[in-house]
């Protein structure tokens, strides 16, 4: 069944207007749906319902709420927090994270990153960022998009964290854990946040290691080989999402 985004509608109601431009047209124009097909529908808050097209006109689609659709709640809310790679690599990283069932994703800035996201550009590229978060969750067909948080120090970042949090850092120097070991701590602990520190091209700094562990945060091992970035998001979170079931 199509399914369609609206951001910050809420379904308690008989009937949503659909006003997004962009998911008009891609309902008017590209799927060419018409009055009383089905659809689905899926907003910011992770609900998810079923309805009916009512009618449609150039600058508004009315449908009807015919069910709520429940998705069993993640035990774990995940954050992938990721040094932004050379090209349009990240954008890849947006699209599979997504598809791999994160929550949130935080691009991040060490002493290594090599793309760094100006201020002034920040706005328009999250936007880009959250429409490709967007077109992968109906392509896999969450009932969730993930947040994308705006460029943040690496410091900062661990600095500021509140949750009781499973802090997974895969990095090159040893001693590192096997993930399974560092996993198996969710069952001991009241965790509730999993985030994965993935450094850039060339690892985090020792510094920057010892600042992660002296904040919580695990090193653990992906392996024999030195993944790349895109890699090594892929790596971690499917191995997250088949061994919790998340």
């Amino acid at each position: 069944m199509p399914r369609f985004f609206l951001k910050e509608k809420k379904f308690d109601q008989p009937a949503v207007t659909i006003t997004d431009p962009k998911e008009i047209h891609h309902l008017k124009n590209v799927l060419r749906l018409k009055k009383e097909e089905k659809i689905t529908l899926f907003n910011a808050h992770g609900e998810e319902a079923n309805a009916t097209i009512l009618s449609i006109s150039e600058q508004k689609v009315e449908v009807a709420i015919n069910s709520m659709n429940k998705s069993p709640a993640n035990p774990f809310k995940l954050t992938l927090a990721c040094a932004i790679p050379k090209k349009a690599k990240f954008e890849t990283i947006i699209e599979k994270a997504t598809e791999l069932g994160v929550d949130e994703i935080v691009p991040l800035q060490t002493k290594r990153t090599e793309v760094i996201i100006p201020k002034e550009r920040m706005t328009s590229k999250i936007a880009r960022f959250e429409t490709i978060a967007v077109n992968a969750a109906k392509q896999s067909q969450r009932s969730s998009v993930p947040h994308i948080s705006p460029g943040v120090d690496f410091k900062t970042f661990l600095r500021f964290l509140k949750a009781p949090c499973l802090i997974l850092i895969p990095c090159l120097p040893e001693p590192r854990l096997k993930l399974s070991e560092a996993l198996a701590q969710t069952k001991d602990k009241n965790f509730t946040q999993i985030i994965c520190l993935i450094g850039p091209e060339g690892d985090f700094t020792p510094e920057e290691i010892e600042f992660a562990k002296e904040e919580g945060a695990i090193p653990v091992s992906l392996g024999k080989t030195t993944l790349k970035v895109d890699t090594a998001c892929f790596c971690i979170l499917s191995y997250i999402k088949i061994t919790l079931n998340i």
